[in-house]
């Protein structure tokens, strides 16, 4: 099957997002601080301590390796695993602290880790991940994002509402977006 249009960009949230008038340049979003090591073998991502799912728990550095494990594994479209097949693993370091190492020495690497939209672990725990992607037993995901998923009608609507207590309502990268309720 196909994901809902706009379900990723709406309701998860990467590590950093692009700028729009500077190509190659990325600002923090869910990670406050970005440390490219000096090999360019790997990243560190210390994440902003205000990032919170909507379930009200924070994100974690388990949850960026979560993402990282799940997009490379078997579970999900082989273009997520193609796209970030150089990334070699993750490392925690501290509870809001990891480092994405990488097979070889590349200048887009450490954009294209910034690039993964964190899903929580807890979540994904709790309900399958392959049950919620082949659709048996929908649940609405909990996400760090702008939105998250008020209700749908599989194959035909889906209605995402404006998160109420979204954490990065006043970020830099995020500040006057996300404007409208419901979509």
């Amino acid at each position: 099957g196909e994901a809902p249009l706009a379900l990723e960009s709406l309701v998860y949230e990467p590590l950093a997002v692009a700028s729009l008038d500077e190509p190659f340049s990325q600002y923090g979003l869910l990670a406050a601080d970005i440390e490219v090591a000096g090999d360019k073998k790997s990243v560190t991502f210390t994440l902003d301590p205000r990032a919170k799912f909507s379930s009200g728990e924070p994100v974690t550095a388990e949850d960026v390796a979560f993402t990282l494990e799940t997009l490379k594994s078997d579970k999900v479209h082989p273009s997520y695993n193609y796209y970030y097949q150089d990334i070699e693993g993750a490392e925690i370091l501290a509870p809001d602290k990891v480092r994405l190492h990488f097979k070889k020495a590349n200048r887009e690497l450490h954009m294209i880790a910034g690039q993964l939209r964190i899903m929580s672990k807890k979540f994904f725990q709790e309900h399958d991940f392959l049950e919620q992607a082949g659709g048996r037993e929908l649940i609405r995901p909990i996400a760090s994002g702008p939105y998250i998923v008020e209700k749908f009608n599989i194959g035909k609507t889906i209605t995402y509402k404006r998160t109420p207590n979204y954490w990065a309502v006043d970020h830099p990268a995020r500040k006057g977006m996300d404007n409208f309720d419901e979509i």
